[in-house]
């Protein structure tokens, strides 16, 4: 386990120093880069800083549109997880035979069978 927990220690290390090497590199531009564990944070590079930045409440950042967008805009993976963690606990309280639409896709829906969730399906 701590073998593990170094290699992950160096890689964060590794990854900032590579964002480093980046913001120096190119500064002026006002390059983003996004959080790789919360998408609701993002770096921006400006005058050789690399400076962290917190999306307003609500809001993800996408590295697509280099902004804040709704979430289900935003193609964050940890958004996603959430949904389908959210969406499954939708499935016990509803029952089977549930749908409910996809929050990231409004032409696909959910469906609730024997406790558990199926997607998504096409609707349109």
């Amino acid at each position: 386990m701590n073998v593990i927990a170094i290699l992950a220690f160096f890689g964060i290390i590794t990854t900032a120093y590579a964002r480093i090497r980046i913001c120096r590199k190119y500064s002026l531009k006002g390059i983003k880069y996004p959080d790789e564990k919360d998408c609701s944070k993002y770096y921006l590079c400006r005058f050789g800083l690399l400076l962290s930045k917190q999306c307003d409440d609500g809001l993800l950042y996408s590295p697509v549109s280099a902004s804040c967008v709704p979430p289900q805009q935003s193609g964050c993976k940890a958004y996603e997880r959430y949904i389908d963690e959210r969406n499954k606990e939708y499935c016990n309280i509803a029952g089977d035979s549930a749908l409910f639409p996809n929050v990231l896709r409004c032409n696909q829906f959910y469906e609730c069978a024997n406790g558990d969730i199926y997607k998504p399906y096409p609707f349109i």
